[in-house]
């Protein structure tokens, strides 16, 4: 990967951590990926995204998450 490719992953990374709670919910999912309640539920059951289920309740961390989603991105 090159030096300004990083750079701006970096603050793609930074800038989204200012912006989003520490950890996430399906419904902030639902708003933040282009796939309806039943995917986002289908990904978290499979462990696609980075979660986990604490007293019945999806948490989604906002580091793993954005690590996640921004890692497709970066091997373009």
């Amino acid at each position: 990967m090159n030096s300004k490719k990083y750079n701006t992953l970096e603050y793609l990374i930074d800038k989204s951590r200012k912006e989003l709670p520490f950890t996430l919910s399906p419904k902030d999912l639902i708003k933040l990926l282009p796939h309806g309640q039943t995917k986002i539920y289908e990904m978290l059951n499979r462990n696609i995204i980075p979660c986990k289920k604490i007293e019945g309740k999806w948490v989604i961390p906002r580091d793993k998450f954005l690590e996640w989603y921004y890692n497709d991105f970066s091997s373009d």
